[in-house]
């Protein structure tokens, strides 16, 4: 038995690329239909970018640059691993730049990230920047979006994991949409952090996506695999909340 941890990307990343010494690259598995779909979404001119990304003229032109990158490097020269490219909240509790060796090993079996320009990553991943989150409406081959474009993908490199093991999706609803529960039964966990306010329990999305880096990192360093050894996770001041959870969902409160 494993557990499967699914990650969303960031907007934030670090442009210039790092790659740890005890890290072990490997080479992106749709790494030819993340070329194909660079090379096609390339055609599209800058105020094209612009209104879609709703960013400004000069980031619309660097995520452009990085698509005419991405569609014609070799990956096998590539040097950031994704776990260390993206630099969001939830990346910053991961902390994947400290990593053991025997850390980043697990990692690339067990920690994968979704994406709208790769599908879906494991951590040891050679990576270029890009900006292009799942949700950008933009058509692609024969599909009406990007969940349409990496559904299929995704969901096979899913169940090519070892059928004993759990998938903690620790992903956003915007990303998680990509994985379609129905060919999973009950291997997905879900998992929630709240914060007590007073007499209420509420849900912040920046401590959330702390709180999703933090259980990926407790989820590796632990060698976790038991959807049970999730409830020990008390970093950043949690504690499991056995009322508020069941088999498939597992709710922290602090």
């Amino acid at each position: 038995m494993a557990i499967q941890v699914v990650l969303s990307p960031s907007k934030l990343l670090l442009e210039g690329g790092t790659k740890p010494s005890l890290c072990d690259l490997t080479i992106p598995t749709f790494i030819s239909n993340a070329k194909h779909l660079a090379s096609e979404l390339f055609v599209h001119d800058v105020a094209f970018w612009e209104k879609k990304l709703g960013v400004k003229k000069d980031i619309a032109e660097r995520s452009r640059a990085w698509l005419k990158q991405l569609s014609q490097t070799d990956f096998n020269h590539v040097a950031s691993p994704a776990a260390c490219m993206f630099q969001g909240e939830a990346f910053k509790y991961l902390q994947a730049e400290s990593f053991s060796k025997q850390e980043w090993n697990k990692a690339s079996k067990n920690l994968f990230i979704l994406s709208g320009m790769y599908g879906i990553l494991r951590a040891t991943d050679a990576v270029l920047p890009y900006r292009l989150m799942i949700g950008t409406v933009v058509s692609a081959g024969d599909a009406k979006n990007l969940y349409g474009y990496w559904q299929e993908n995704v969901n096979a490199f899913l169940k090519a994991q070892p059928k004993s093991s759990r998938i903690l999706n620790c992903a956003s609803e915007e990303y998680s949409k990509v994985i379609d529960r129905r060919l999973f039964s009950n291997q997905i966990i879900d998992v929630e952090f709240l914060q007590r306010k007073g007499s209420e329990l509420k849900q912040v999305a920046t401590i959330s996506k702390q709180s999703r880096g933090a259980m990926a990192r407790f989820v590796i360093q632990n060698k976790i695999v038991k959807r049970d050894d999730l409830c020990k996770f008390q970093e950043m001041g949690y504690a499991y909340q056995e009322s508020l959870s069941n088999e498939n969902k597992l709710v922290f409160v602090r």
